[in-house]
């Protein structure tokens, strides 16, 4: 019998914190469809449901360059998003075209000292070693 979501679940802490957000982010403007598509790809990354959690990636990077265009920071976002979860399931070649990507918007937006950029900076470096 395959295993539910809730209950695997249950068995890692992370995933629990990660569900216990989904469920109850805050009581504002953060419970929007676009934070919840987010958050299930995040939540599936921490489960190591790689595949998964790049479908609901790329939703929200297609609703983010709907919304916001091409040249926003939450665009870099949702780049860097998917850039981890394809260096995850060891595709680093697919995972550097986003993340440089994401790289060059976050370095535009925010400089090279902002903690996102240092963050996309260190996994572009993983891909390439």
């Amino acid at each position: 019998m395959q295993e539910s979501y809730f209950s695997a679940q249950a068995s890692r802490p992370h995933a629990r914190k990660t569900n216990a957000m989904l469920i109850y982010p805050c009581r504002d403007s953060c419970l929007s469809p676009l934070f919840t598509i987010n958050m299930v790809g995040r939540t599936y990354n921490a489960l190591g449901e790689y595949g998964r959690a790049k479908d609901y990636h790329e939703r929200a990077l297609a609703i983010r360059k709907k919304i916001s265009g091409e040249l926003h920071p939450d665009v870099a976002t949702s780049l860097n998003n998917l850039g981890a979860t394809y260096f995850q399931m060891g595709q680093k070649d697919k995972a550097r075209q986003y993340l440089e990507k994401a790289y060059a918007l976050f370095k535009q937006f925010y400089g090279d000292e902002h903690p996102s950029t240092k963050t996309v900076k260190e996994w572009l470096e993983g891909c390439r070693n």
